[in-house]
């Protein structure tokens, strides 16, 4: 996924996703936005949801949601 998809990484820290060992870079950019959303969906619909379903999948469309409605507040900005 693109960064227009995944909102690019949550915690971005430059000193650990461009370390390079013999030439090679390592690292990882780690959680992105949408993870990071998904996963306090996640919270949310387990601490009150008592029967488990596809917790992980309604997690991810709420991100994917959340990042809709980033994306058109940013435009609604001018940003």
């Amino acid at each position: 996924m693109s960064d227009t998809e995944t909102g690019g990484p949550a915690f971005p820290v430059k000193e650990q996703r461009d370390v390079l060992v013999n030439g090679i870079r390592e690292g990882s950019d780690g959680l992105t936005i949408r993870d990071y959303f998904a996963a306090a969906a996640l919270t949310g619909i387990a601490m009150n949801d008592s029967e488990p379903r596809d917790w992980g999948v309604v997690a991810y469309k709420l991100a994917d949601q959340m990042l809709a409605a980033r994306a058109a507040l940013k435009l609604a900005k001018g940003e």
